[in-house]
């Protein structure tokens, strides 16, 4: 997945991803029972189960991949407090919660494509288009170290 989003771009597809969530809380609860069929549970949603699948691990150090995921159930959470607030049509604070979700969102996502896109093109300048393996600038100071290593 992340290969195919990285030539558009990582952000497009989750951000719209959590504002689609929030539109069908607004129907869920316009339309449903008292039930709720929006999924609040963070690991559930698009953006969550693709957070699980570890494609990022490469990309990220443990403690940014947890905050990462205290971002995303942040958001998660303020979704909760909004889908609650409709229900008992309290609506103080449910515009500040949406705005802080889309602000949240796009900061999570900015920095998901800020870093991969980073990654991304240090290994392709480190990289033979051809021959996919590492180019001489690269290699030179490996086999400097294994010289001097094996003292060769």
């Amino acid at each position: 997945m992340l290969a195919n989003n990285l030539d558009e771009s990582v952000s497009q597809p989750f951000v719209a991803a959590h504002l689609r969530w929030m539109k069908l809380i607004i129907i869920d609860i316009q339309y449903g029972d008292d039930e709720h069929s929006v999924e609040l549970n963070s690991e559930h949603c698009e953006f969550g189960q693709w957070l699980n699948t570890g494609e990022i691990d490469d990309y990220f150090t443990k403690i940014e991949i947890e905050q990462i995921h205290g971002i995303h159930d942040q958001i998660h959470r303020l979704g909760e407090s909004i889908y609650l607030a409709l229900k008992e049509a309290k609506f103080g604070n449910v515009l500040t919660d949406y705005l802080m979700i889309a602000r949240l969102s796009l900061y999570l996502t900015s920095r998901l494509n800020q870093k991969i896109t980073q990654k991304r093109l240090i290994i392709k300048s480190q990289t033979d288009p051809l021959t996919q393996l590492k180019n001489r600038e690269t290699m030179m100071p490996i086999l400097e170290k294994l010289f001097e290593v094996h003292e060769l």
